[in-house]
């Protein structure tokens, strides 16, 4: 099992660094679904578009940050489950192991969105496309 899914964590996987869940991203696969938001600023005139598309990446950055913030608490309650010798029975669906998947998930996608939003500030649109 992979990171994303909570019987990585159940099997005793470990929990990975903020770093290398962002060396995963891949922007290639990435659905156009999950950005139609930058997609749509990104077709905007400028300057309109250049301003949309950093508001956005402050409200990306925003989520990253509180998902970093939970991807922690969560690890440390899967730390503490794990050195807990006679640890409460749970449903696999309830518990640390599925928190730290939805997290591990969550902060994928934080990356990948703001991997695909600094691409589209990063390339000049054609200011004479629509003459």
């Amino acid at each position: 099992y992979k990171p994303s899914h909570p019987w990585y964590y159940l099997l005793g996987g470990r929990a990975l660094y903020p770093s290398e869940i962002k060396a995963g991203v891949n922007i290639k696969i990435y659905p156009d679904l999950m950005v139609e938001e930058i997609l749509k600023a990104s077709a905007m005139a400028e300057p309109k578009r250049s301003e949309s598309l950093r508001e956005i990446r402050i409200k990306i950055r925003g989520a990253l940050k509180r998902d970093l913030d939970i991807y922690i608490e969560r690890n440390r309650e899967l730390k503490a489950r794990r050195l807990d010798t006679n640890p409460p029975e749970q449903p696999i669906s309830s518990c640390v192991y599925t928190a730290m998947s939805l997290k591990h998930n969550h902060i994928y996608n934080d990356y990948a969105q703001l991997m695909i939003c600094e691409e589209h500030l990063t390339s000049q649109t054609d200011l004479f496309a629509a003459l």
